[in-house]
Formats: structure tokens, C-alpha cells, sequence
């Protein structure tokens, strides 16, 4: 809408003639849908028009409607919920409706503001109040035709703004005040939205009337002072505004315009001046004092007289005057009428209120730009689409002062991505404007700060940044705060993924270009950030891999948070650490860890497990304890902490941790497992079957095979566990069937994993049980079988060479009672004999297996034959001869005979034998005795 009217004129005629429209639609409204009109209007809308107009009655709906606001049109049709009964068949929904009400009225209200009013707000009130038209039936057409003869023939039908109208410029000047009408060009083009610049303005006011200090604070160009004027002219029209003075005082020294960098005259460069200011602003009268006492005894008594006084400080950090630093540190005590309002990049650092101001929201970015390239008559920009619009505001990072000196500098003829780029140079007039001086005077801690949150897409938190800058934790809290003190990081609170709260920082947008400049300059800095940051990229991708491969692996912990992320890779150095044999250096990462993260659970697990396994089991306790109060609801930390109880052989205690895990997540296979295998060795052998059982059957995100083998061997043992019991209870029959079921569980293990040892093991271990049973059934043949079994031709491992050795013991043994010499030789191998020379730890077995092995030999050595000449059975002995010299006769015991007889009579005489001769000395008499006889076939 092009025209040659004051825009103030066009505006009141629109709203004016929206108004009457609305009204009309409303008066023919109520009389129709209701039958007492006052029944559908709030009470306190009958109220207030009452006070207004002294009457109770009036002539009609017209006659009331002339008495109630704007405002009041809305709060009518939304009453009792009676939107849909005004408007049956809306084109616009209730919450829109209500938005578009609120934007009539805060555009209504810029009207009365000539200077507030733009272009822009004229376009939207004419769109706006279109909408709602479309709804006002007949009235609402009236309206739309009137806004048609207006866009083509304005000078017809635009009306003045009465006088009346317009905002009271006489009750704002009542308040005593120096606020400046502002630089257009440098403040200009303000625009607010509900949500974002329109919400940072409440917010301040809001903040005012509770703290005696607020700072607001950004970086240079973000619209510090500019939001500083827009809220101290929003309390001057304020009717419940509070202040009897507001004193401006302005230390900025330089603007950025398009045509470069300026110098400009502050108001206030020292303490007198300030003093100096307030006392002219407030208009206390001069008795000519020239002392600076004499002033400060002034303004002490301006403070007393006047209940409240609003002192603005632009750009606090120019100012180079302690003094007034001091002044304003010391207000609450010595001036506590007084408020103060400071716009800086930095602030006082204490006692003050901070509102840190961040850039534009892209919607407001948009409509400054829109407004500043009509202003400009840039009618070809203006022109561009909105998503064309919104690229290039978020090149300048929403700034609104680089949007300004953007399009400034393509007023004069630059090409605006020719602007753009220039944008990040350090030698661009905006970059040096908002960042040159700061980032010069900063620490080494927070340059190197700085210069790794340029490399961040997204806000990291204080663990991650705390890895990436590799600083101890003073320096990077100091760095951290001074960085905030000058406006260049904000400390943004968020809930975490675990809805805890946590601090994030945020690096300002525009920031990041000069910053990412400055660090091509110093590479070593560069690649150490570069190289940190990729180690924790790639740790969070294994993290998230880990979770869905390995779920109650120590390797998995869990992690959700940033924080946490960086904390579970420190802990995982530390793992690998001990894994080395370097416990200290492990002990001080898991340290490290904790103080990024220290509210991570899963640190204190594993740290528990390494104190556990260097047997501390006092700390390991303390550690998991800490552990499960952090996250009770974790059965990974409960499963651990029974492991631990478990290998340690406290059952009962290890129990109790994995019903706790079981409680938790009664379907998780490794749960149910750990479970069963405690409730096993507690003797509870059904319970822990169930369990296993259920284990086999529950899903696994992991190999199947690997599950099978684990859950098939724990069934196994118990078995053979409960068989044990059975034995002992002698129910032998129940107990060989256990023992049968372990036995084929674990060649079904074999048959998945032929190379897995401790299967093998198991299954060994299996066939040892068996062999015991059955010899303790004098079930020898089977016996031996079993044991032979175990034996491992050429064993390699320590554990294959103990089994092997046992099992030939027991074997040789039985085969030796039985008098089979020669096959139990055979299994007591001189191979063997060698190989038990590793058992240096058990020196007893080795002397075992030695004996039984030179008792075999001197049997198979040294035997003779013989007959039995006499058979004593009421004695129970024999006298056999020797055949090769027959008057030498040898005594032979009963229990000598192997195997051990059967039938002990006089038919054993004439039975041909091989037995051991056994010559001794007792009483000078020697004594002939048959030991190991051995009755030869008939």
C-alpha cells in the first residue's frame, strides 16, 4: 500500500473503521442470540463501564457498547465459551482469533505512538484485521470493500487522528527524565514480538520491580541499548509507573553505522559527572557547590527525598572511573531509593540482577529486515521471499545490528553476499566493533575456552567442554566466568535426558566466525581441540553402538548426558589402565571421571569392580553403595554389586542384590542367570532350574549362540549341584538322571563351540562327577570310563593337566583294585607323570599320582607266579608256593586280592595267582607275604 498520507492517519482509519464493524456485528449479535444481552458480558466489563458512564441503564446494546474498550470486544465473545455460537462457521480458530484480537490492539496502542508505528505494522494491521473480517458476516464485508477503496484511493476516505488519540505526551513528561529519542540509524528499527524482544521488555520491567540492580548483558551489536530504551519507555507510559525520575547516562564512545566506526561524546566519562547528571536530571536546585563531597551529599539527598529514582548506565564497560563502578556496587547501602539499569558486555560481576540478552528470534529478524530495507528503499529485498529473507538474516546470525549495517552498506551500493562474507573478517568494522577489545583482554583459560566452543554445533555441557580444553577444574571455572562477565558465552540451565539440572554454554552466533579467525592463527591450539573433540565424537558413536550390543557389559554404561558421555570414556582409560597392571593411574582417572560427571552411577560401578578385583572389598562396597543410591532403579548396578558378593563367596549378600536386579527386569537373560547361579550355590537347585530355563527362553539382543552356551552351562552345573545333594540324600536313581541331564546339556554345548574352553571344561567337570558316582555305586566299569574321559591325551592348559592327573589317580586306583595293572599303567602314562610336573602349586596331588604310578610299576615289575596250597576261610588268609622255587611259601591276606573275592573257600586251592612278594623282618624272623594277588584264569 503505497500512499502519500501520514501512516498514523491510514492506521487510525482502519482500526477505527475495524472497530465500529466490529461493534455493529457484535450489538446485532447479542440482541439475536440471547435474550437479557447482559447475561452474555462479564461482570467486570458491566462494572467498569458502570463507573465510567454513572448509569446502570442504558438505551441498548449500542448505547452499552459505547462505554467498553477495545480489549473488552474479545473477553466478550470468548465468555462462557461462546466463541463458536458468534461464529458458527469460523474461518479463523478460537486461539487464533484471540491472537489476532491481541495484535489489533497492541497495533491500536503504536498508533497513538506515531513514532512506533512503521510500515510494517500498517501492512499487518490491514491483513489482520481482514481475517477477522471474513467472519463479521455483512459487517465484515462493509469492512473488506472499505479496505479495497482505501488501497486504490486513500485520499477519499483517510480520516485525521484526533488529537485525543494520540498517546498524552504531557502525562509522560511528568516524570522527570533525560531518556534520549534514540539514533535511528543506530537504534532505530526496533521490533518486538510477544515471545521474543516484546518478552525480554517484561521480563526487565518485571525484574526491576524486585532487584535494586539489573545488567543487561550481550555482546557488542545484539541490541543492548537499544531494548534498554524500549523498557524505560515502556515504564514511562506506565500509569502505575513508580519512579519520580529516570537519569540516562551514557558512556558509549563509538557507533557502528554502515559508513564504519564512530566516535562519539558519552555523557558521563567520571564519578562528578554522573553526580553532576543526576542532580540536574532530578532538578535538584545548585547552591553553586564545586566539591565532589558537597555533590555526593546532594545526590544522598535526592535519594531521601524521592521515594524511587531509575539510573540507566549504557555500555558500562568503557567506563574507566572506579569510582563509579563503586557508586553503583554501593547503591543498595548508600542510595536505596535508587534503581539502577545497566547495559555492558561484561557488568559489575556482583550484586547485580543479569538479563543476558541473546540475538533476534529469526520471526523478528525477518521484520527488522523487512523494515530497514523499506526504509532504505530497498524495494528489491523488501520483495524477497520470507525463507530467501530468513537465510541471509542467519548468515548475521540474527544480530540486529548487523542486520543493519548490512543492509546500510547495500544502500550504498555493496552486493549484499559481498557484505556477508565480509562479515567474519577481523578487519570488518563489525567485527572489530563487537569483539576486537574483549577478546584481546581475555585470559589464556578463556581464549582456549572460547576457541573450542567455536567448534561445537550444538551447546556442549561443562563435562564435554571440561575434556575437549583438557583444564583443571579453578582454571575452567574462572575461564567460564569471565567469559560470562564479557557477554561472549551465555550459561544457558537445561534438564539433562535424565531431567536433572545441568549448565550448558552458549557461544553467540556471530561470535563464532571471528573467533574460528583468531584460531587459524595459533594451529597447535587448533589441532589439540580438533583431535579431543573427534575422541569424544567417536567415544558417543561406540556408546550408542555398545548399548544395543552389549547391555550389561562394564563396557556400557549407560551413558546419556554429554557430561556422562566423557565421563564413561575417561572410565574406560581407566579400565584399560588396570587392565595394564597401572592400578594408581586407574584409580586417578576414575577420579577425573567423577568430577566431570559426578552424579554418574556408572563410574562408582566400575570403580567398585576394580577395588574388587585388587580385593578391597570395604571400598568396592562404599562404591556400589553410592552407586545404587545415585540410580536405584539401574538392575545393571545391582547386578554387579551381587557379582562382586558372588566371586567374593558371599552368597547370602549376593542374593539379595540380584533379587533386587530381578525386580527390576524379571525378563533380562543375564539377570535371570545371575540369579539362578546364586540361588544354586544357596541350595535352592528347582528355584535355580526355573531360572535358568527362563534365561534359555528370554530374547537376546546379542549372539544366540553365545546365550545358549551360557544359560546350557549354568543349567549344567546346577545339576550336577542338585545331583550331589540327592546322592548325599540317597536318592542315587534321582541323582544319575541329573547327572545323565548335565552331562548331555553340556555335549550340546560342545556340539555349538567346539573351541570354547570353559565348556569344555564344564563338560570335563561333568564327566569327573560321573566318575565319582558311579565308583562310589561300585559301579566300576562305568567309573572308569568316566574318569578316562577327563584325561586329556596331551593337555596344555594348568586346569587340563590338574583334571587329567585327579581323574588318572581315581582311574589307576579302581583299575589297580580290580587288578587290571596294565590298563591302569596305561592311563597313569609316564606322558602324564611328565606333564603333573607342572603342578608345582599342588605338590600334594603330584606326590599322589607318583606314588600310585611306582606302586603300578613295581606290581607290573616284580610279580611272580604262584599256587594256593591252603585256605584258611575262618582266618581269612591263604599260603601260596612259588612256582619257580616251591619251598618258598608266602602268607596271602584275604583284603590282598584283587579285585576283592566273592566266595572265600577251600575251592580256591590248586587256583594258579600273580602276586608281589613282600619279605620283612620281625622278631630275627623273616616273614613271606603276597600282596596284590591276582587270580589267573582257570
Amino acid at each position: 500500500m503505497v500512499i502519500q498520507l501520514k501512516r498514523t492517519d491510514v492506521g487510525y482509519t482502519i482500526i477505527s473503521r475495524f472497530e465500529e464493524s466490529f461493534r455493529a456485528f457484535l450489538s446485532e449479535s447479542l440482541e439475536i442470540l440471547f435474550d437479557n444481552y447482559h447475561q452474555a458480558i462479564p461482570s467486570g466489563i458491566v462494572g467498569k463501564a458502570e463507573e465510567r458512564s454513572q448509569k446502570e441503564d442504558w438505551d441498548g446494546v449500542d448505547d452499552f457498547l459505547e462505554e467498553i474498550d477495545f480489549p473488552d470486544l474479545k473477553e466478550i465473545v470468548l465468555y462462557k465459551n461462546q466463541y463458536l455460537t458468534y461464529f458458527p462457521r469460523p474461518s479463523l480458530t478460537l486461539q487464533e482469533f484471540s491472537e489476532c484480537m491481541d495484535d489489533l490492539y497492541e497495533l491500536r496502542c503504536k498508533i497513538a505512538h506515531i513514532r512506533a508505528f512503521t510500515s510494517l505494522d500498517l501492512d499487518k494491521l490491514s491483513d489482520v484485521s481482514r481475517k477477522i473480517a471474513k467472519q463479521l458476516d455483512r459487517f465484515g464485508s462493509d469492512f473488506i470493500n472499505f479496505i479495497d477503496v482505501l488501497s486504490v484511493s486513500p485520499e477519499e476516505v483517510v480520516i485525521p487522528t484526533p488529537v485525543e488519540f494520540l498517546s498524552n505526551q504531557e502525562e509522560i513528561s511528568n516524570v522527570r527524565n533525560n531518556v534520549p529519542t534514540g539514533d535511528y540509524e543506530y537504534e532505530g528499527g526496533f521490533v518486538q514480538d510477544r515471545s521474543g524482544r516484546g518478552a525480554d521488555i517484561q521480563k526487565i520491567i518485571k525484574l526491576l520491580e524486585v532487584e535494586q540492580v539489573v545488567t543487561i548483558a550481550g555482546a557488542g551489536g545484539v541490541g543492548k541499548t537499544a531494548l534498554a530504551t524500549k523498557v524505560v519507555k515502556e515504564i514511562l507510559k506506565q500509569k502505575s509507573n513508580k519512579f519520580d525520575g529516570i537519569v540516562w547516562l551514557s558512556a558509549k564512545e563509538t557507533k557502528l553505522s554502515y559508513l564504519g566506526i564512530k566516535d562519539i561524546e558519552p555523557t558521563v566519562k567520571n564519578y562528578e559527572q554522573l553526580l553532576d547528571k543526576i542532580l540536574e536530571v532530578m532538578d535538584f536546585p545548585s547552591l553553586g557547590n564545586s566539591l565532589v563531597e558537597d555533590k555526593e551529599n546532594d545526590v544522598r539527598a535526592v535519594s531521601e527525598i524521592y521515594s524511587s529514582t531509575l539510573i540507566v548506565v549504557d555500555n558500562l564497560e568503557t567506563i574507566t572511573d572506579e569510582a563509579i563502578v563503586n557508586f553503583l556496587l554501593d547503591v543498595r547501602v548508600s542510595h536505596p531509593s535508587f534503581k539502577v539499569l545497566i547495559t555492558s558486555r561484561k557488568g559489575l560481576g556482583q550484586v547485580e540482577r543479569r538479563y543476558d540478552l541473546k540475538e533476534l528470534r529469526k520471526k523478528e529478524a525477518i521484520q527488522l529486515f523487512k523494515l530497514v530495507a523499506k526504509d532504505k528503499n530497498l524495494d528489491t529485498l523488501v520483495a524477497l521471499e520470507e525463507n530467501i529473507i530468513g537465510t541471509l538474516v542467519e548468515k548475521v546470525s540474527y544480530y540486529p545490528l548487523a542486520i543493519k549495517w548490512m543492509l546500510g552498506k547495500v544502500a550504498i551500493g555493496k552486493g549484499i553476499y559481498e557484505v556477508i562474507d565480509s562479515i567474519n573478517e577481523t578487519t570488518s568494522d563489525i567485527s572489530r566493533f563487537s569483539f576486537e577489545q574483549v577478546y584481546n583482554d581475555l585470559s589464556n583459560s578463556s581464549r582456549k575456552i572460547i576457541c573450542a566452543l567455536s567448534f561445537f554445533d550444538e551447546p556442549p555441557s561443562a563435562g564435554v567442554l571440561s575434556y575437549v580444553v583438557d583444564l583443571e577444574k579453578d582454571d575452567l571455572d574462572d575461564g567460564l566466568q569471565e567469559l560470562n562477565l564479557v557477554s561472549l558465552v551465555i550459561p544457558e540451565p537445561f534438564k539433562n535426558e535424565q531431567s536433572e539440572l545441568s549448565n550448558r554454554y552458549i557461544l553467540l552466533p556471530l561470535t563464532r566466525g571471528y573467533v574460528r579467525q583468531q584460531l587459524d592463527k595459533n594451529l597447535p591450539l587448533k589441532r589439540g581441540i580438533e583431535e579431543r573433540l573427534r575422541a569424544v565424537q567417536l567415544h558417543i558413536e561406540e556408546v550408542s553402538r555398545a548399548t544395543k550390543q552389549y547391555e550389561f557389559n562394564l563396557s556400557n554404561m549407560g551413558a546419556v548426558t554429554e557430561e556422562e558421555k566423557v565421563a564413561a570414556m575417561i572410565a574406560q582409560n581407566a579400565f584399560q589402565r588396570y587392565q595394564a597392571g597401572e592400578y594408581a593411574e586407574a584409580h586417578e582417572e576414575y577420579k577425573r571421571a567423577l568430577s566431570i560427571a559426578p552424579r554418574f552411577a556408572s563410574v562408582y560401578r566400575n570403580w567398585a569392580f576394580m577395588e574388587s578385583q585388587e580385593g578391597h572389598l570395604v571400598e568396592a562396597d562404599k562404591l556400589m553403595e553410592q552407586a545404587s543410591k545415585l540410580n536405584p532403579n539401574d538392575p545393571q548396578i545391582w547386578l554387579i554389586w551381587g557379582n562382586i558378593k558372588r566371586r567374593n563367596d558371599r552368597i547370602k549378600e549376593a542374593l539379595d542384590k540380584y533379587e533386587k536386579a530381578y525386580q527390576l527386569d524379571s525378563k533380562n537373560h543375564i539377570i535371570l542367570n545371575a540369579l539362578g547361579l546364586a540361588k544354586s550355590r544357596s541350595g535352592e537347585y528347582e528355584e535355580a532350574d526355573r531360572l535358568f530355563k527362563s534365561a534359555l527362553k528370554a530374547k537376546v539382543s546379542g549372539s544366540q549362540a553365545k546365550h545358549e552356551i551360557i544359560n546350557l552351562s549354568s543349567l549344567s552345573d546346577n545339576l550336577a549341584r542338585w545331583a550331589e545333594e540327592l546322592e548325599n540324600n540317597r536318592n542315587y536313581r534321582e541323582a544319575e538322571r541329573k547327572l545323565k541331564e548335565a552331562r548331555e546339556l553340556c555335549e550340546k554345548v560342545m556340539k555349538l563351540d567346539q573351541d570354547d574352553l570353559r565348556s569344555r571344561d564344564s563338560l570335563h567337570q561333568i564327566y569327573r562327577k560321573m566318575g565319582y558316582f558311579y565308583r562310589n555305586r561300585n559301579n566300576y566299569d562305568k567309573s572308569v570310563d568316566f574318569f578316562e574321559k577327563v584325561i586329556f591325551e596331551r593337555p596344555t592348559r594348568y586346569k587340563e593337566v590338574k583334571n587329567s592327573v585327579i581323574a588318572a589317580i581315581q582311574a589307576g586306583k579302581i583299575l589297580m583294585e580290580l587288578g587290571e595293572i596294565s590298563r591302569a599303567r596305561s592311563i597313569c602314562s609316564l606322558e602324564l607323570e611328565r606333564q603333573s610336573g607342572r603342578l608345582s602349586h599342588d605338590p600334594k596331588l603330584q606326590d599322589q599320582f607318583k606314588d600310585l604310578r611306582n606302586k603300578l610299576n613295581e606290581i607290573h615289575e616284580n610279580s611272580v607266579s604262584g599256587k594256593i596250597n591252603l585256605v584258611n576261610s575262618d582266618r581269612g588268609f591263604v599260603i601260596i608256593e612259588k612256582l619257580s622255587f616251591p619251598q618258598e611259601t608266602y602268607f596271602g591276606h584275604i583284603k590282598s586280592f584283587l579285585p576283592k573275592l566273592e566266595i572265600f573257600s577251600d575251592e580256591l586251592v590248586g587256583r594258579s595267582v600273580k602276586f608281589l612278594p613282600h619279605r620283612s623282618e620281625v622278631s630275627n624272623d623273616t616273614k613271606f607275604e603276597a600282596k596284590f594277588i591276582r587270580l589267573k584264569s582257570s
